[in-house]
């Protein structure tokens, strides 16, 4: 898949699933320039919404791709007690990890390939 593709496709699905920071009425459509521009149906205007990273890093947008429901435990310490662990999201404990991902839109579509298969 390629990048417009990517980000294009974790956009739809996290407006699918809530996400407010992109008006429903407007198709997604992105020109790539590392930003992301809409366009309503019939291209008639466009809209800059910004660079990628505002939206991918965006927790409404994190929240509404992967969930919210408690899933991972962190070991706060690196002691190993129970009592040193607290619970993240998914969406807390996946966009910490895309932060440190080398290549953010791979880390994004690994998802969408999941949901695919499903």
């Amino acid at each position: 898949m390629n990048n417009q593709k990517i980000l294009k496709q974790a956009i739809e699905r996290a407006v699918k699933n809530g996400y407010k920071g992109i008006p429903n009425y407007i198709n997604v459509k992105v020109l790539f320039c590392e930003g992301i521009f809409l366009q309503d149906e019939k291209e008639e205007y466009t809209v800059y919404l910004g660079h990628k990273n505002d939206v991918i890093f965006d927790h409404e947008f994190a929240k509404a791709f992967w969930g919210e429901e408690p899933k991972h435990w962190v070991d706060e310490k690196g002691c190993g007690h129970q009592e040193d662990y607290y619970p993240l999201t998914h969406w807390q404990y996946h966009l910490q990890q895309l932060v440190l991902a080398t290549d953010r839109l791979e880390y994004l579509e690994q998802f969408l390939l999941l949901k695919e298969d499903k």
